[in-house]
């Protein structure tokens, strides 16, 4: 099967695929997980660093707690807003990373991206993972960083779409749905 698509992608498209690799996609949950993680750690470290040094505090171990549980619950909105700042920042600078037209070409052992920049083949083994959100657009991973964006505007017909769809998940075991 061969599938060619004229990809256009603008800033809305870009940051929509930021957001989700931030939050919604298996990358990004394990990134939050992690920073979770840390955070709670480095409270229960600060704490007993505390302790051996001052001696048990009530006062402190309240504030720890008071930390602990802020942090968590104001993490996701913390990382939002850091999200929207770096896009802004990069945007009023012109260094978004995307290629704002591209062909790509869906043959039967790779594919193939084509920007006005460069051209790149890639064999489908090097597909980590396939993320598609219902009716919007699909996402191909080569990495945590680097992905392919196909909006679903790309796709002439519903038909070609379920073609495609198919036929990606035949090259990738590692496909979610959103």
């Amino acid at each position: 099967m061969h599938f060619k698509f004229n990809v256009n992608i603008n800033d809305e498209l870009y940051y929509r695929y930021n957001y989700f690799m931030a939050f919604r996609s298996y990358y990004g949950k394990i990134r939050q997980r992690r920073k979770r993680i840390a955070l709670g750690a480095g409270c229960v470290l600060g704490f007993a660093l505390y302790t051996l040094l001052e001696g048990l505090s009530g006062i402190a171990a309240v504030t720890t707690l008071i930390v602990l549980i802020l942090s968590q619950l104001f993490i996701n909105s913390i990382s939002r807003a850091q999200l929207n700042q770096a896009f802004k920042t990069m945007q009023r600078q012109g260094k978004l990373k995307y290629s704002a037209n591209a062909d790509v070409e869906f043959l039967e052992n790779s594919f193939v991206e084509t920007t006005e920049d460069y051209k790149t083949q890639q064999k489908y083994k090097l597909i980590d993972r396939v993320s598609m959100i219902a009716g919007e657009v699909i996402y191909i991973h080569l990495n945590n960083v680097i992905s392919l964006i196909i909006p679903i505007t790309a796709f002439e017909s519903n038909h070609e779409y379920a073609q495609f769809v198919d036929f990606i998940k035949s090259k990738c075991d590692k496909v979610d749905v959103y």
